[in-house]
């Protein structure tokens, strides 16, 4: 299963969920970027060292 940070709304996120859908891959979307969760901590760097979405 593929975990996917970043808002539903970004178009960069959007294209994500647009070919795992075309995959028919199971997933989750959290959201991360703006109001949301937090791209500055320590634990998302770890993730994606450009604090950037989608991850």
């Amino acid at each position: 299963m593929y975990k996917l940070l970043g808002r539903q709304t970004s178009g960069n996120v959007q294209k994500v969920l647009f070919m795992l859908e075309e995959l028919g891959a199971s997933y989750k979307r959290e959201d991360y970027g703006r109001q949301f969760e937090n791209t500055q901590t320590a634990e998302y760097k770890a993730l994606n060292p450009t604090s950037k979405v989608p991850t």
